[in-house]
C-alpha cells in the first residue's frame, strides 16, 4: 500500500464504514493468564459486535503467553485461533494488548481484504491502546512530528510494531483527547452505517476532523486567599482542561522515585525550554524549573501506573487524573483537571510537601517563565510559578496555566492563583496574571483564631466541606479523611483544602438546623467546655448564654487576616458607608493584635465581636467591603497603652425600660431592694440600706437587658403599684470608643477614617 499525502491514508479510513455483521468469539486463557483475561476481551468482543454487527463464527479463540521466535516486535500476535502475548507486557497493559489483538481478529474475519494500514487503525482506535503504543518508545515528541512522518512515508509498514506504529498511535491519541474532534469522528462512523453519507463527504468531515482546531482566545481566572475563599475569578472554575506539564510538582510530591538524579541524554524528548540539551547529571529540582520532560519520562516505564499520584489526585476530587507519566507532563493530553482541581492540588502539596515550593521560585528566575517582562515582580516576593501548555502541529498554544503560589509559608499560604487560557501563549499569560494578584495582593501572612459560636452546645455542631474532601489532622499530619463530616470522626482538627467548611447547628433545641461557610482550619477544644463557671467583675451572677460566651467555645477557628476581617465588619455593620467601614476594619485589626483578655483567642459573641454572618451583606457589598480592605492593608491602629480597642453601634436613637425592683435586685445580685441607682462618671452606684455598691456599665447594661449604658435613671411605682426603676438612653452597646453609627453619619458628612477615628479618641495613633 502506498501513501504519500494525508488525504490517501484518510481515505483507508473510509474502509471502517463498511464494517457489518459481527460474532462471538469464545475466549480461552492459557495458563499463567487468570480467566479475568478473557473475561475483559469476552465484553470488548460484545462491544464490538454493538457497534458494527455479527462476524462469521470461527469457534474457540486461545490466549496465552508466547516469547517471540520469529522476532516480530508487537506486544501482541494474532491468527484466526491464537492471540499471543509478549511475556515481557506488564500486567497492567496486558488488558489493552489483549483488546488491540481482538480488534485485528475482528476485522480479518469481517474483511479479510482489509490492508494493514486500516487494521491498526481499527485496532487502535477501537481498543484505546494507542497510548501504550505512542509510548513504547518516544520517537514522536509532538503529534505534528507525526504527522509530518506518515506524510513523507511512501510505503509505511502498520500492525508489525514498527515506528510507523507509533507514528500513527500518536496521531489518534492526540485527536480521542479532543472532544469536539473526537465526537465527530464518532459520529461520522455512525452516520456511515447508515449509509447516510457519501464517500466524498465522508472524506470532507473526516479531513475536518483530523486538522484540530484553534480555539478562540479565551481566559479563565481564580485567585483564593490565604484561608481558601475564593476573592476574583473570570471565565469558567469547573471545566477541565488538559493540563500540559502544570502538575508535574504533584508527581515530584507523591511519586519519591522521580526525586532521584538522572543523566540526560541526546533524544528529542530531553528538550527543555531556554536550555540546550548536553550530556549532564540533572535533579529534580533543575527538571522541575526548567520543565524538562525527558528527565521525567526516563525515570519510570511509559507504561507504568502511577499509583500514589492518580490515587491522591482521585481521593482529592480530581475527576480524569492521569494514569501514566506521559498524562501528567502533556506528553499524551489525557488529563484534564479544573482550576479548581489545580488550585487544590496545589494546595495539598503546600501541606504534604512544601520542599517543593522551593524548586518552583526559581521559575521566574532561572526557569521556564525567566526573562520575561514580569518575571523579577515574582521574583523578588519569591512567588512559586508552575506553567504548562498544550500545543498544535504548527506549535500554536492550545492550551496554557500558570499556577502561582505564595510559598514564604507553604502550608499556610496568602493566596493561590491560577490562570489558564486558550489560543494564547504562556508568557503572555505572565502580564495577566501579575495584574490580577496585584489587586488582591495581601501584605500579611499572619493568621486569626476565633472562638466560634460559643452560644450552641458542641454535640449539635457539624461540618463538611463544601467541595471536595474533608481533612483531618492525626499526629500532627494532615491526611484526607475516611469520613464527610466531622462529628464522624475521631481526630480534632479539620479543615477543606480549599472552599468552604460548611457548619451546621441548631440555634435551639428542636428549632431547624442553619448553616454558615467559615474558612480555615477548625480544632476542638473540648476541654474548654468542661471549665468552670465564672463571673464578671463586682460578683454579679450571670445568665446562661452570658455564661457560655465566657466560657468560649469548644471549636477554635484559624483563618487568614484578611478573612477574619472581612467576616467582623460584615457581621457588625452590613450597611456601612466607606470610611465607616475603614475605621471599623482598622479597629478589628487592632484588637486582634491585643487578643481578647490577653488570650490570644477572639470570640464571636458580643463580648468580643459578632464573626461568621457576613451574608447579612450582598454580593456588591461583600465586593466593596474587600476592595476597602485591601486599601488600608498598610495601616495599623494603636493607642497609648495598647489596649483592646472598644466599639459599639452606639447611635442617638432615644429608648426607654422599666425594670421592677426585685428583678433589680436579683440580677445584680444586690443585699437588698435598692432605693436609688445613680450614674457616676461610666459607672453606677447603687444604694442599698446603708451601703454603696459600685455597678460598672456593663453590670447595668448586661444583667438587665438594656440596649446601652443608661444616661437617666429614676425609681417610681409602676400602674401595678411595684416600685419600678425607669431607665433611659441613646443607642445601642456599651456607648464606649467608636461608634459605628456616628461613624456612619460622619462619612455621610465627608469625613474620612482617619478623621473619624481622631474624633473618637485622640489617643489612638495610626502607623503604616
Amino acid at each position: 500500500m502506498k501513501i504519500s499525502t494525508k488525504k490517501a491514508w484518510i481515505l483507508s479510513v473510509l474502509a471502517l464504514v463498511s464494517l457489518s455483521n459481527v460474532a462471538k468469539a469464545d475466549l480461552k486463557c492459557q495458563e499463567p493468564l487468570p480467566p479475568q483475561l478473557c473475561e475483559e476481551g469476552q465484553r470488548f468482543w460484545g462491544q464490538l459486535e454493538n457497534q458494527f454487527g455479527k462476524a462469521p463464527e470461527r469457534g474457540e479463540v486461545l490466549v496465552r503467553l508466547e516469547a517471540p521466535k520469529d522476532g516480530y516486535l508487537r506486544a501482541g500476535l494474532s491468527d484466526q485461533k491464537t492471540v499471543r502475548l509478549h511475556p515481557r507486557a506488564s500486567l497492567d497493559s496486558r488488558v489493552g494488548i489483549l483488546k488491540h489483538e481482538l480488534a485485528h481478529l475482528y476485522l480479518a474475519r469481517v474483511k479479510p481484504e482489509a490492508s494493514s494500514y486500516l487494521h491498526e487503525v481499527f485496532a487502535l482506535w477501537t481498543s484505546h491502546d494507542d497510548i501504550r503504543v505512542s509510548l513504547e518508545n518516544a520517537d514522536f515528541f509532538r503529534r505534528k512530528e507525526a504527522l509530518d512522518y506518515l506524510k513523507k512515508r511512501s510505503q509505511p509498514d502498520f500492525a508489525n510494531g514498527s515506528r510507523d506504529d507509533r507514528a500513527l498511535a500518536r496521531v489518534l491519541t492526540h485527536l480521542r483527547s479532543q472532544k469536539k474532534e473526537s465526537e465527530q469522528v464518532q459520529k461520522l462512523l455512525e452516520e456511515s452505517f447508515r449509509g447516510t453519507l457519501s464517500l466524498d463527504e465522508i472524506e470532507g468531515r473526516l479531513s475536518t476532523a483530523f486538522q484540530i482546531e484553534k480555539p478562540t482566545a479565551k481566559l479563565d481566572f481564580a485567585f483564593w486567599d490565604g484561608a481558601g475563599r475564593v476573592l476574583e475569578s473570570e471565565g469558567r472554575l469547573d471545566e477541565a482542561f488538559p493540563t500540559g506539564s502544570v502538575m508535574k510538582p504533584f508527581l515530584i510530591a507523591t511519586e519519591p522515585e522521580f526525586m532521584a538524579k538522572r543523566p540526560s541524554r541526546s533524544h528529542p524528548i530531553w528538550f527543555c525550554p531556554h536550555q540546550r540539551v548536553s550530556p549532564k547529571i540533572w535533579t529534580w529540582q533543575e527538571a522541575l524549573s526548567l520543565s524538562c520532560n525527558g528527565f521525567f519520562l526516563d525515570s519510570k516505564k511509559p507504561w507504568e501506573k502511577l499509583q500514589n499520584y492518580r490515587g491522591t489526585l482521585i481521593g482529592l476530587g480530581v475527576k480524569e487524573p492521569g494514569s501514566l507519566v506521559a498524562d501528567v507532563i502533556g506528553v499524551v493530553p489525557n488529563q484534564k483537571m479544573s482550576l479548581r482541581e489545580v488550585e487544590r492540588a496545589y494546595r495539598w502539596i503546600g501541606l504534604k510537601a512544601p520542599f517543593v515550593f522551593e524548586a518552583l521560585q526559581d521559575v521566574p528566575v532561572n526557569g521556564t517563565l525567566a526573562k520575561l517582562p514580569e518575571s523579577d515582580w515574582f521574583a523578588k516576593r519569591k512567588i512559586a510559578l508552575k506553567s504548562g501548555s498544550m500545543k498544535d502541529e504548527k506549535g500554536e498554544p492550545l492550551h496554557s496555566w500558570i499556577v502561582a503560589f505564595d510559598a514564604e509559608v507553604p502550608a499556610e499560604p496568602r493566596f493561590t492563583a491560577v490562570i489558564h487560557a486558550e489560543g494564547q501563549a504562556t508568557p503572555a499569560l505572565l502580564t495577566a496574571l501579575r495584574e490580577r494578584i496585584e489587586r488582591n495582593w495581601w501584605d500579611s501572612n499572619r493568621k486569626a483564631k476565633v472562638q466560634i459560636l460559643g452560644l450552641i452546645p458542641s454535640a449539635v455542631i457539624d461540618g463538611r466541606c463544601e467541595s471536595g474532601p474533608l481533612l483531618e489532622r492525626k499526629d500532627a499530619d494532615w491526611r484526607i479523611s475516611n469520613e464527610t463530616n466531622i462529628q464522624a470522626s475521631t481526630s480534632d482538627s479539620f479543615r477543606c483544602l480549599s472552599g468552604a467548611m460548611m457548619v451546621s447547628f441548631e440555634p435551639k433545641a428542636g428549632q431547624p438546623r442553619l448553616q454558615r461557610p467559615y474558612y480555615g482550619t477548625l480544632t476542638s477544644r473540648a476541654a474548654i467546655a468542661q471549665e468552670p463557671e465564672i463571673t464578671v467583675k463586682g460578683k454579679r451572677p450571670l445568665k446562661a448564654n452570658q455564661q457560655k460566651a465566657r466560657r468560649g467555645s469548644s471549636w477554635v477557628l484559624e483563618t487568614s487576616e484578611r478573612d477574619y476581617l472581612f467576616e467582623v465588619v460584615a457581621s457588625e455593620f452590613a450597611g456601612g458607608r466607606r470610611e465607616a467601614l475603614k475605621a471599623l476594619a482598622l479597629v478589628v485589626r487592632a484588637n486582634l493584635e491585643v487578643g481578647w483578655k490577653k488570650s490570644g483567642e477572639m470570640c464571636d459573641t458580643t463580648i468580643c465581636q459578632v464573626f461568621g454572618q457576613s451574608d447579612r451583606m450582598n454580593r456588591f457589598q461583600q465586593k466593596k467591603l474587600w476592595a476597602l480592605l485591601h486599601e488600608i492593608q498598610g495601616l495599623n491602629l494603636q493607642n497609648r497603652d495598647n489596649e483592646w480597642l472598644p466599639f459599639s453601634a452606639g447611635g442617638t436613637e432615644p429608648w426607654t425600660e422599666e425594670r421592677g425592683a426585685s428583678f433589680v435586685e436579683q440580677s445584680l445580685a444586690l443585699t437588698g431592694a435598692p432605693q436609688s441607682i445613680e450614674k457616676k462618671g461610666h459607672s453606677y452606684v447603687a444604694q442599698v440600706g446603708s451601703r454603696k455598691i459600685e455597678l460598672s456599665c456593663d453590670d447595668v447594661r448586661l444583667q438587665l437587658s438594656l440596649p446601652s449604658c443608661p444616661e437617666t435613671i429614676r425609681k417610681d411605682l409602676a400602674n401595678d403599684g411595684e416600685v419600678t426603676f425607669f431607665f433611659g438612653g441613646r443607642g445601642r452597646g456599651h456607648n464606649r470608643g467608636l461608634s459605628v453609627l456616628k461613624a456612619n453619619d460622619l462619612a455621610a458628612q465627608g469625613y474620612g477614617f482617619e478623621d473619624i477615628l481622631l474624633q473618637t479618641n485622640k489617643t489612638w495613633k495610626l502607623q503604616k
